[in-house]
């Protein structure tokens, strides 16, 4: 089965489940970036794993995110004392399983995914939910996901037609220089239109194509920093997560960088205005 098949039929089946956990409220919200988050915390942790060896943190890792993730629904700030925990819950376990020379690099890989996971992109993604069910609630969250899988759409399709000169070679050999334009195009047309109907706090035309442009270059970005991991860990796929199809990293990659981006661009752009509404 080619790849753009497996790409179709995957859509096919993830868009329902995704925007009916995305539309209905803060519960599915929340079950939907548990499973985003705390997943792609366990596929990072296995690709450390795999390649540098030492102890498993297939449990530990989404576990701690998962908590990162709950955290957030808390009225008590608790972040910083969880931040102190799962550090001294990974020294421990560094101390107690690992050699003492590769007990640095040992934190830095395995320390990285569940920080990225759970303190940088869990927050982003939950920060792009208002608490209103529906449109009015998962509108920034739905436009900044769906922008992701157009850029990478057009990217894919004016790569496969147009592609001749290498983006980045010695991350991802297949990227050309064409496709990233096309999805960046993609990208823009998708803001302009799509805009006013899931983002009216975003008004004219050209902090429409700003934001637009933001997130066509964070997926662009988003999705090589995937490959490079990859690469580094010796790995094709993040998971077998989706047979076929790789793991769910692979699939968010971009959202999972876009995202946190997003949330800072827009915080920046409307301070009081638009920050205020949903952040």
């Amino acid at each position: 089965m080619n790849n753009l098949v497996v790409r179709v039929l995957f859509a096919v089946v993830a868009a329902p489940v995704f925007l009916a956990l995305a539309w209905h409220g803060e519960t599915t919200r929340f079950v939907l970036l548990a499973v985003l988050c705390a997943t792609g915390a366990w596929e990072f942790a296995r690709m450390v794993r795999l390649k540098w060896g030492g102890p498993s943190l297939d449990l530990f890792a989404p576990v701690a995110t998962l908590v990162f993730l709950t955290i957030l629904r808390s009225p008590f700030p608790l972040d910083y004392l969880w931040q102190a925990l799962v550090f001294v819950g990974l020294v421990v376990i560094a101390f107690a399983r690992v050699e003492t020379e590769e007990i640095f690099p040992w934190l830095a890989r395995q320390g990285f995914g569940i920080w990225f996971f759970g303190c940088w992109v869990a927050p982003a993604l939950w920060s792009l939910f208002g608490p209103e069910p529906g449109w009015t609630g998962a509108g920034p969250f739905l436009f900044v996901s769906v922008a992701m899988w157009v850029a990478d759409s057009g990217a894919y399709f004016a790569g496969r037609l147009f592609g001749r000169h290498k983006l980045c070679p010695g991350i991802s050999p297949k990227k050309t220089v064409e496709g990233a334009a096309g999805g960046v195009l993609l990208t823009l047309a998708y803001a302009l239109g799509v805009a006013p109907y899931w983002m009216p706090q975003l008004q004219g035309a050209e902090t429409v194509l700003a934001v637009g442009l933001v997130l066509a270059f964070a997926s662009i970005v988003g999705d090589l920093l995937e490959s490079a991991v990859k690469r580094s860990c010796g790995v094709k796929d993040s998971s077998r997560l989706f047979p076929g199809h790789g793991g769910l990293y692979d699939r968010f990659d971009s959202l999972f960088f876009a995202a946190p981006v997003a949330v800072s661009v827009l915080e920046l752009l409307f301070w009081g205005g638009l920050g205020a509404s949903i952040f």
